[in-house]
């Protein structure tokens, strides 16, 4: 019997001699970390890039163009400034840290600009002559009549016909500066470039890409913005980024201020004397409509993502939706509560209006607003949640349920 009380007593002291060096651990790993935070300073808000802070990258383009890009992205190099920085964060809070992202140019721009320059450059020109109207015709209603185009007898009807006979010999991308007279309540000198394709000519035309409409500023454009008027032309002390957008806000079609809409503006830029001449050239931009203000299209502009610091060091934090799912859940069952609806803006009745032509008739409209609910309680990437809300139909609120994913938002 004493000898199993004396083993007894031999495993307590084996265990209490252990806890003298598990306190000194501790105390190292205080000071550790005592030390660790005194030579940092602590993040407390959101933080903006500047141009210093690219300095401290590891990447080379990162230092050179103090901007991150699609290939050189933001979530794998801000950590290792941050950490650089010398700066840290409380546990779990996370932080929008903003940069300036290159997007990249759009070479359609330059396409235009090329265009128009190479319009200045065509060598063959032709000014239509009396015989050439009534060679289309000297009867009513025919260019002959007046020896004139006019909205009735449009140059686009004759011309191509004219070209293909006076220019038997055209190669594909042959151009032709054509003048001819146009009557709309008096006669007018017109002036347009004409170019073979290879099997019929039309109007040589810059091209824009689909979905994007392309508009040439007129002289009347110039004068209906003030200053521009005085020359027809912007310059750096006349920007066009200060004119532009109100300009489309009244110019443009209603067909151009649709949602996402976009325009490419070709203009005259006075650049000043370039080797002694004063020298105009044409510039363009792209403006897409947000749904009430046309912004410019940059190609570097200003993003955020967020970043938590955790284990002594700064970490990406993916962006999270909730996408619909057959999977199991693997949380608890979730029931939206009265602040839940009001969180979405559904406060006034606590439901979701599913009805035709109402604000959640759609699905994803739902799932939405559950993502923003799910995301202010705090959800983790690979998290299974089967949700209970109620809808309205028109005829009674009914329970729903729905088995919403945590996915990465990429």
């Amino acid at each position: 019997m004493k000898k199993i009380l004396y083993f007894v007593s031999l495993l307590a002291i084996t265990f209490t001699a252990c806890d003298p060096m598990e306190d000194t651990y501790d105390e190292l790993d205080k000071e550790n970390d005592k030390a660790f935070y005194e030579t940092r300073t602590e993040l407390k808000e959101d933080y903006t890039l500047v141009d210093k802070d690219y300095e401290l990258s590891e990447n080379d383009d990162v230092k050179k163009f103090k901007s991150f890009s699609k290939t050189v992205k933001a979530s794998e190099f801000v950590p290792a400034i941050l950490d650089a920085k010398l700066i840290y964060g409380q546990p779990g809070a996370e932080f929008n840290i903003s940069y300036k992202l290159y997007q990249g140019s759009l070479s359609y721009l330059k396409d235009l600009i090329k265009f128009k320059d190479d319009l200045a450059k065509v060598k063959t020109k032709y000014t239509l002559t009396k015989a050439d109207y009534d060679s289309m015709g000297t009867e009513k209603g025919k260019p002959g009549e007046h020896d004139n185009f006019s909205s009735s007898t449009p140059a686009s009807k004759y011309l191509p016909t004219f070209l293909k006979a006076k220019y038997p010999s055209a190669v594909k991308d042959f151009w032709v500066e054509i003048t001819y007279k146009f009557y709309s309540g008096s006669v007018k000198t017109i002036k347009e470039v004409w170019a073979y394709n290879g099997t019929k000519w039309g109007i040589a035309s810059p091209v824009a890409p689909s979905g994007v409409k392309l508009y040439e500023l007129i002289a009347e454009d110039y004068d209906s913005m003030g200053e521009p008027g005085a020359h027809d032309n912007f310059s750096a002390s006349v920007k066009p980024e200060d004119y532009l957008p109100k300009f489309l806000t009244i110019k443009a079609p209603f067909a151009y201020s649709k949602q996402n809409a976009k325009v490419a503006i070709l203009y005259r830029f006075y650049k000043g004397k370039i080797e002694g001449k004063h020298t105009t050239v044409w510039e363009a931009k792209e403006f897409t409509f947000d749904g009430s203000v046309w912004k410019e299209y940059k190609s570097t502009v200003v993003a955020s993502t967020k970043y938590t610091f955790k284990n002594k060091k700064w970490a990406y934090v993916p962006p999270i939706k909730m996408v619909k799912t057959d999977k199991a859940p693997n949380k608890a069952p979730y029931t939206l509560t009265d602040s839940d609806y009001e969180l979405v803006g559904n406060g006034r009745f606590k439901n979701f209006d599913i009805r035709a032509g109402k604000p959640d008739e759609s699905e994803a409209v739902r799932i939405a607003k559950l993502t923003t609910i799910l995301k202010a309680k705090g959800v983790s990437i690979g998290d299974v949640y089967e949700v209970t809300y109620k809808a309205f139909n028109g005829t009674a609120t009914v329970d729903m349920k729905i088995k919403l994913e945590a996915v990465a938002d990429n």
